[in-house]
């Protein structure tokens, strides 16, 4: 009886207590981490009006067909700082063109590059910041009549291509 005894730890010296004890202890602390990342941010990717980017969908498709109509083509080529671009089509191009670049995850990247035509009727701009990752480039003109666009991930070691 004497050896029963002295083998009896107090409870608290004892493995498995502390272990049924951090089963749902852990649970409640990831439970109370989900919760106060999920009320410190915001989804970027919800829209609150639907019906209005259905609509601008269906107008983006139509200058995406408008494109297509005029075989407008963009070979992109990023070097040191500097976008140039090469744009083929049917029809001659005046207007000056922009370059939107959107990020697949983070709207908080997104920016707009205003490009300008140089004497060879080539089109470029300085790039200001670095463009790592997957992004979703569309480039239109100042008019806004067409429109081509395409997923692609950078930096890239070929030349871009936009177009039909």
């Amino acid at each position: 009886m004497q050896e029963q005894q002295q083998d009896m730890k107090p409870w608290y010296k004892q493995f498995w207590p502390w272990f049924l004890i951090a089963l749902p202890l852990s649970s409640v602390i990831a439970g109370i981490t989900t919760f106060i990342i999920a009320s410190n941010t915001t989804d970027s990717m919800v829209v609150d009006n639907y019906y209005k980017d259905g609509l601008a969908i269906n107008e983006s498709l139509a200058k995406q067909e408008k494109a297509k109509q005029l075989g407008v083509q963009a070979t992109l080529v990023f070097s040191d700082e500097l976008l140039t671009v090469d744009l083929k089509s049917n029809k001659p191009m005046k207007d000056s063109l922009f370059v939107d670049f959107q990020h697949s995850t983070l709207s908080s990247k997104d920016f707009k590059v205003s490009l300008t035509r140089d004497g060879k009727g080539q089109f470029y701009s300085q790039l200001n910041q670095q463009i790592d990752g997957s992004w979703y480039i569309k480039v239109y003109p100042y008019q806004g009549g067409w429109e081509i666009k395409k997923k692609v991930t950078l930096p890239s070691s070929t030349d871009v291509k936009l177009g039909y």
